[in-house]
């Protein structure tokens, strides 16, 4: 269960607002480590991402300044923050809100090269005297703050009676299979030289997720992670990619983006807690961020975030999608037959309407090594690895009509559409011959249409089914969709699009069952039936299938 890689660190949570407590106060301890202690690399965003959470939760979130601890670079050591958290159970009382936040390097049971032995079902933060050097574990792990043995009889204490929401902006990570080519910042993850390959290959065991079924051991958490076992999380040293222009962490970034009211979706005026976390998965998904969200029940995740409406409320109007040129960038390598095929490409990209050639931000890389072609997206995910010089126009081609679905989106939508692909918990590496299973969940009784963009451009509708009249599911019912796929090449960056409408979609038998070429008149036939209904809501899902 991919659940269980959190689980012992995970601090406490939200339980639905208690009645009658009129002296409830909000505390908050936000930790951000920048500047290590040597020789543990540097991170650009951490310290901003704890001045920027900070001034968020005095201003819209109702935090009194004194009610708020924070722990920066050097004074972030293993025994400051775990005596900044104890005093959280002697100076806050029942009822009391709390928010726990941290920004820094991180490891866990899941990392394949330093295999430190933290035990199942837990991970570790880094400190900022974290000792990284030399190849005693047990002094490496002493060093580090493990989620099962330093935190977890903490958090237990502020888990009977106190409602607290928790933030990680850290690797919890293994190695990812992924193919990524491009990074916007550096990796959360803290790198030991001397234990990389030196762990015992006779005895050596690399977890994955499933390994431990340990269940969920707080009844009032809420838990939100900037990755799973596939990702990792990273800084974004590109200004342009942050709300203010300064590195933050991919996740803090968009979980700040979300709660000044970008993840307000269903524009009632309150962003929950199911609400942030789908627009954090969607807008880190552009850094190959899977986050996770953890919590007791469905009843605490559709509460307000820290029991608040949104200070400053601005409801959002009408379709969008991207528009504009599509960005290529060309990123060759220096070889004897670099200028030749960066001339013939080049050439022919800038026959596609549409298609600008940039040197900077773009929406798509193309890459050429050993005579193939690589597309790969902002994130760094591939794309799609082309044949030959034909077989790469001809699919930037379709990216370029296809984005239009891509990015589609309503925001007048009055109620929320989530889908997890993969299952319960959402997944982005997939498998060749896997199976590909989903949970749709709608606010309102909805009539679903699920479409996948395949990794060589082409739409294909997965629900309704041949046949049916119509995919209906009930507010508020989490609803199991199996089989509806299976994972075969070509592989690459996929999506997956969900849309919700209150009325049965006429039109929509018409395109089932058919590959549809973003070229083709079904394409145009596909957008209209998506957009002339009213009243739809929808969610975007990007995956990664792998051989």
């Amino acid at each position: 269960m991919l659940r269980q890689i959190i689980v012992s660190l995970v601090f406490t949570a939200l339980l639905c607002t208690a009645p009658g407590i009129s002296s409830a106060e909000k505390y908050a301890v936000l930790i951000g480590i920048s500047n290590y202690k040597p020789p543990v690399p540097p991170l650009l965003g951490p310290v901003n991402d704890v001045m920027s959470i900070k001034d968020l939760l005095t201003k819209d979130y109702g935090f009194a300044i004194g009610n708020i601890k924070t722990l920066s670079d050097s004074e972030a050591t293993k025994a400051s923050i775990l005596q900044s958290l104890s005093e959280l159970t002697k100076n806050t009382q029942k009822g009391d809100f709390i928010f726990i936040y941290f920004s820094g390097h991180g490891t866990s049971q899941y990392d394949s090269k330093m295999m430190i032995p933290i035990g199942n079902s837990t991970e570790a933060i880094a400190p900022f005297d974290v000792i990284a050097t030399g190849n005693d574990k047990d002094k490496i792990i002493s060093s580090l703050i493990v989620g099962k043995t330093d935190l977890r009889p903490i958090i237990s204490e502020l888990d009977k009676d106190r409602r607290v929401f928790v933030v990680f902006d850290s690797c919890f990570s293994g190695n990812s299979v992924r193919d990524i080519v491009v990074e916007r910042g550096p990796i959360k993850h803290l790198h030991i030289p001397e234990l990389t390959g030196t762990q015992d290959s006779a005895n050596a065991h690399v977890l994955k997720a499933g390994d431990s079924q340990e269940k969920y051991p707080y009844k009032n958490t809420i838990y939100i992670s900037a990755s799973d076992e596939t990702t990792q999380a990273r800084d974004l040293r590109d200004g342009y990619l942050t709300f203010d222009g300064k590195p933050h962490g991919a996740l803090t970034n968009a979980i700040i983006k979300g709660l000044r009211g970008e993840a307000d979706t269903n524009n009632d005026g309150v962003v929950t807690y199911e609400e942030l976390y789908q627009f954090v998965i969607t807008d880190t998904g552009r850094f190959a961020h899977v986050p996770l969200l953890l919590s007791p029940n469905n009843t605490a995740i559709n509460t307000p975030v820290f029991e608040k409406r949104l200070t400053v409320y601005h409801a959002q109007k009408g379709i969008a999608y991207s528009k504009g040129d599509f960005r290529v960038k060309l990123g060759f390598d220096d070889d004897s037959d670099r200028e030749s095929r960066y001339t013939d490409i080049g050439t022919r990209l800038l026959t596609i309407k549409g298609v600008k050639l940039v040197r900077n931000e773009y929406e798509l890389l193309i890459s050429n090594k050993s005579g193939h072609y690589r597309l790969y997206l902002p994130s760094g995910d591939k794309l799609y690895e082309a044949s030959d010089l034909e077989d790469a126009i001809k699919r930037v081609t379709r990216y370029v009509k296809v984005r239009k679905l891509v990015t589609l989106s309503n925001q007048s939508q009055k109620f929320n559409v989530y889908i997890n692909v993969g299952g319960t918990n959402s997944r982005s590496v997939f498998k060749n011959v896997e199976s590909l299973d989903f949970t749709i969940k709608s606010e309102e009784d909805a009539y679903i249409v699920l479409l996948n963009v395949d990794a060589a451009g082409y739409v294909t509708v997965l629900l309704p089914k041949s046949g049916d009249s119509g995919t209906p599911v009930k507010k508020g019912i989490i609803n199991e969709f199996k089989g509806l796929g299976k994972i075969e090449p070509p592989f690459g960056a996929e999506f997956i699009k969900v849309f919700a409408y209150k009325d049965k979609v006429d039109g929509i038998d018409r395109v089932i069952g058919k590959t549809i070429d973003p070229s083709s008149d079904d394409f145009v036939k596909l957008l209209d039936i998506i957009t002339d209904q009213k009243g739809w809501a929808e969610a975007t899902r990007q995956i990664v299938t792998v051989p």
